[in-house]
């Protein structure tokens, strides 16, 4: 992608989440506004009533879950559990394919306080796993996969100990996206606009392409098994506390990262 590409691909991203948050912030306000006459808003916690809509003794391979605005928390439990206190989400299990969907359109689920829990046994290897986050928060605790896709809409997202074996792809869209302690092999990712930090290993041959905001990257097995290389977008780059500019090579090790900058500064170490 040339210079010129790659400013008019950032700046069209920008205007189209700026118009987006721009719909999104003036829709909130009117609900606002409005909610307490209506009764648009729920008043209990987001944890509150919370039912298990899993059958006991179900088990799990595959994951596949499709959300609107409930908050999605991942960790490890006993036994494979779900639980969540949103009627509109329904659960299918088809010889463990794990099938979650929140029903009903984006903005039905606006001012509603709701949240989808998955317990996963320790010991547990997804096959696949896919996620379309919407609008709500998403944290993942220690899930090990073949294959992860995730989807983010708009929240913050957290992901803590997810080990991936075979492909990793994440689109980015708008909000802080933090991945600690974190293992990926050939890692797609693709950034929206937010903070991106990113504290792990990567293996085999990976892509980052910024978007709007700064990225820190701590690569925790050392730059030295790493071959970076990298196109400066509109912003800094520095590589081990050095500035770089242009197009880069850094490094000649074993695993392949190349890095799209965007607007925003980008450390790697």
């Amino acid at each position: 992608m040339t210079q010129g590409q790659k400013i008019i691909k950032v700046f069209a991203i920008a205007l189209a989440i700026f118009l987006i948050m721009n719909i999104i912030s003036a829709i909130f306000w009117i609900l606002s506004f409005f909610g307490g006459a209506f009764g648009l808003y729920k008043e209990e916690g987001f944890k509150e009533n919370m039912e298990t809509i899993s059958t006991s003794g179900d088990t799990i391979q595959e994951l596949k879950v499709e959300l609107n605005s409930t908050n999605l928390e991942i960790k490890i439990g006993d036994t494979f559990k779900v639980e969540t206190n949103n009627s509109k989400i329904t659960y299918k299990n088809e010889k463990g394919r794990v099938v979650l969907k929140e029903e009903g359109s984006f903005w039905s689920g606006i001012g509603e306080k709701t949240s989808l829990l998955l317990y996963l046994p320790n010991d547990v290897l997804l096959q696949d796993v896919e996620i379309e986050s919407g609008a709500g928060s998403l944290t993942i605790e220690n899930l090990t996969a073949e294959t992860f896709d995730l989807e983010q809409g708009a929240g913050k997202i957290v992901l803590e100990n997810v080990r991936v074996s075979r492909q990793t792809k994440i689109d980015g869209g708008a909000g802080k996206m933090e991945i600690l302690s974190s293992s990926f092999h050939r890692l797609d990712l693709d950034l929206g606009m937010g903070e991106f930090v990113f504290e792990g290993q990567l293996t085999g041959n990976n892509e980052m392409d910024s978007g709007i905001g700064n990225v820190d990257m701590t690569l925790t097995d050392g730059l030295e098994n790493y071959t970076i290389k990298a196109q400066k977008g509109i912003g800094s780059m520095e590589i081990r506390g050095q500035e770089q500019s242009g197009e880069i090579t850094y490094g000649d090790g074993i695993t392949n990262l190349k890095v799209d900058g965007g607007i925003g500064k980008i450390t790697i170490n």
